[in-house]
């Protein structure tokens, strides 16, 4: 038997964890964490569909927390198989997982230790793109590059056929991760898939088409309106990728001397990750870094690693310019500039990623005047806007160019990781295509194959 269990990002864009049944052999396909809506976040504390330690092996395909921030309760419930990723993954996760433990160890509501993400980190092995590396007796994955965060991978699992099946050749399930859109400051395109029998594929804009005003048109735009205003531009932002993304493209704006300031400690340690990785950036990036060794060269950026540097911004005089994580504005010293800058009229705030629903970013994007932030109302006069041209995640045109190379439609196409109005867009294209097209529930188990 081929059979998927549905255990996260299924109806939501959250959470993303696949179980595959192989026979009487189980692996998973991502182990992320429900972020976001506190119903979602109950979803963290569910048993798992086998026990932790009959799971052979753990596929990742890439660093962002709602795909690997659960690895280390998976790890403390048991489970001690390999972990396949890449090796820029391996080392974005060495941030991220002992960070969130850090952070849930603050709120008093801890799903993991210190030392369940270490073991989570310790069970890593690094993988290649385009490499078969076999996973178990029988399966074999390959990893692609997904083109959305720095090591992204989108996954080929090949599957050897079991007696019971129909036909007696090989199956290939591909899971698509997150998707990037192939505009990248830093990254290349994804690459395109040839063969899929089943696919598992990202929806988090499979009902929506981005702007197409260039990110760089809309970042002048506003940092245009604070200089005239003499004000401050606020960007929450990812500190993996997003915020190497916006600095990176500050070098090539017309904005005069602005000063910029990077300010996250995880962001300042994932551009030195980035720079030990030129080989998995796009070739304009690659080709700066093997001259320079350095990603980012703005005359006017500074990196703020620590507290004293942070608190030192507000003494400086606008305009200025902040990148600051979180990306949506639910911890991190983000919050600390929204609590200055919101109930300024002049000020501006720059969304510049998804924002999950119940999230602060959310509330700020759907237009909520006030903001709860560390127990405080803060009134929202600020300008709030999303930069819509820096999306890591394809929009439904992109989607339909990176199918547009399969050789045959996949047997059946399972639509994840976004919310209701974008799966049900998305299965009415493929339903018009002519796909079988599904939209799992949550730990829903659809059967592939006897």
């Amino acid at each position: 038997m081929l059979a998927i269990d549905f255990l996260g990002a299924a109806g939501t864009v959250t959470g993303s964890k696949y179980s595959i049944t192989y026979g009487d052999r189980h692996i998973m396909v991502d182990c992320g964490m429900f972020q976001g809506d506190p119903d979602l976040v109950e979803r963290n504390r569910e048993m798992w569909p086998y026990p932790a330690r009959d799971y052979q092996a753990l596929l990742l395909t890439h660093a962002h927390i709602d795909h690997s921030g659960a690895i280390p309760k998976f790890v403390a419930d048991g489970f001690d198989g390999p972990i396949l990723c890449t090796e820029p993954t391996i080392e974005l996760c060495e941030l991220l997982l002992p960070d969130s433990a850090k952070i849930m160890r603050m709120e008093g509501n801890p799903l993991f230790s210190d030392e369940n993400a270490q073991q989570a980190l310790a069970l890593m092995e690094g993988c290649r793109y385009y490499k078969q590396y076999e996973v178990m007796p029988g399966v074999g994955v390959t990893f692609f590059d997904a083109g959305h965060i720095l090591g992204s991978a989108w996954l080929e699992v090949e599957f050897d056929p079991l007696p019971d099946w129909p036909e007696q050749r090989p199956v290939r399930v591909v899971f698509s991760g997150d998707l990037g859109r192939g505009h990248s400051p830093l990254l290349a395109a994804p690459d395109r898939p040839y063969q899929a029998d089943f696919l598992i594929l990202e929806s988090t804009y499979g009902g929506h088409r981005h702007s197409r005003i260039s990110a760089v048109d809309q970042l002048c735009e506003a940092v245009a309106r604070v200089q005239r205003q003499r004000s401050n531009l606020v960007i929450p932002a990812f500190a993996v990728q997003r915020s190497q993304d916006l600095a990176y493209l500050f070098e090539s704006m017309p904005v005069g001397n602005i000063s910029l300031y990077v300010d996250s400690p995880m962001a300042a340690r994932a551009i030195r990750v980035f720079e030990r990785y030129p080989d998995y950036l796009n070739k304009k990036a690659c080709q700066r870094l093997n001259e320079t060794e350095q990603l980012l060269r703005y005359q006017h950026l500074r990196v703020c690693e620590t507290s004293e540097q942070s608190r030192a911004i507000l003494n400086k005089k606008p305009p200025r310019v902040i990148i600051s994580a979180s990306g949506m504005a639910e911890g991190g010293r983000v919050l600390h500039h929204l609590r200055h800058h919101l109930p300024d009229s002049r000020s501006m705030i720059l969304l510049a990623g998804y924002q999950c629903e119940g999230t602060r970013g959310w509330q700020l994007q759907n237009g909520d005047a006030y903001l709860d932030i560390d127990g405080r109302s803060i009134p929202v006069r600020a300008d709030v806007e999303s930069l819509d041209g820096l999306s890591g995640h394809a929009d439904y045109s992109e989607i339909t160019e990176w199918l547009s190379e399969l050789e045959e439609p996949p047997r059946a196409t399972f639509m994840v990781h976004g919310d209701e109005e974008s799966l049900q867009a998305q299965q009415e294209r493929f339903s018009q295509w002519g796909w079988h097209a599904e939209v799992p529930q949550h730990r829903q188990r659809f059967q592939l194959l006897p």
